[in-house]
């Protein structure tokens, strides 16, 4: 399916960009990380065109636990003010923030963790940061700056671009985590959150480079 293959060409663009963020911390010394991850993903955060609304490193570094997650400036987040700058998120100032503290527990981080691989994470409803649906894109970071990086990307801001390549099937299809949650869909009956049955599941196709599928809807 060579929709397939594309969806995977466009999720691509974006591990492109972890993986080189990782090149250039993964040995960094401990005081210079934030600065330098600051630096690096702010022009992410601030280009309104790629739907990346967060990004940043998260693991220990020189034993202690860094959190080190940037915010891109957005008129519609209900938890920070409008503005023109990236925003440092602080734990300490959010409410509801005490499963992220251990953050070793969550698949966005435990997966890409222990597998070494890459890994997409949701759709989710992102409490913590904007509340509203995501995908977490992760991959692990080895070297003296051990943990996770990754960018979140707001999924009305991207759907346009996914349905049009979803568009490009026969019938009408939806793409869905490996879980079988919906994140976009060109038929109606599926919404984004809904789940799709273990049976759809069975008869979908693998989107290349990740664990996302692409389900056919059944007539």
């Amino acid at each position: 399916m060579a929709v397939a293959a594309e969806l995977g060409e466009w999720f691509e663009r974006y591990f492109e960009r972890l993986d080189a963020l990782h090149t250039q911390i993964a040995q960094l010394p401990a005081e210079h990380l934030g600065a330098t991850v600051q630096d690096l993903v702010r022009p992410w955060l601030l280009d309104d065109a790629n739907g990346i609304v967060g990004a940043g490193y998260i693991g220990e570094s020189a034993g202690q636990m860094r959190f080190e997650w940037w915010l891109a400036p957005m008129q519609d987040n209900p938890l920070f003010a409008a503005g023109s700058e990236i925003n440092r998120l602080q734990l300490e100032q959010r409410e509801y923030a005490d499963y992220v503290r251990d953050y070793r527990s969550l698949e966005w981080y435990s997966v890409p963790h222990s597998s070494g691989r890459r890994h997409i994470t949701g759709p989710f409803v992102d409490h913590l940061c904007i509340c509203d649906y995501v995908l977490t894109l992760t991959i692990p970071v080895t070297g003296s700056a051990e943990g996770i990086i990754g960018l979140d990307l707001r999924v009305r801001d991207v759907e346009p671009a996914l349905q049009r390549l979803l568009l490009g099937l026969d019938g009408p299809a939806a793409l869905v985590s490996a879980h079988g949650r919906v994140i976009t869909s060109s038929d109606p009956r599926h919404g984004l959150g809904a789940l799709i049955s273990p049976d759809s599941l069975e008869k979908s196709e693998v989107v290349t480079g990740t664990s996302l599928l692409v389900v056919s809807s059944q007539n």
